[in-house]
């Protein structure tokens, strides 16, 4: 059984039209990360989920797929993660 409170979402689910700025929003973020993960990444990072859809309206939040071709890398181990985790942080709205 679910848990009310944790179920029940508090915002607004928006869905606007489709956007032609949303690739050029995934692209403009795509840029700034791969540098920051480029010796992790298996392949260049993608923009996936429904804005990467054109002409599919959806919520205005881009998703990314950034996959590693192992988690325990020594540029992870290094403290290359902080840093990443402070450019997401930088990046968010």
């Amino acid at each position: 059984m679910p848990i009310p409170e944790l179920s029940q979402r508090r915002d607004p689910i928006v869905v606007l039209e489709s956007d032609p700025g949303w690739a050029a929003s995934f692209e403009e973020q795509r840029a700034l990360l791969t540098p920051c993960l480029d010796a992790v990444l298996a392949r260049p990072i993608e923009h996936i989920g429904s804005t990467a859809v054109p002409g599919l309206p959806a919520k205005p939040i881009v998703d990314m797929l950034a996959a590693a071709d192992q988690h325990d890398r020594p540029a992870y181990r290094a403290g290359k993660a902080p840093f990443i985790q402070g450019v997401l942080t930088e990046l968010a709205p």
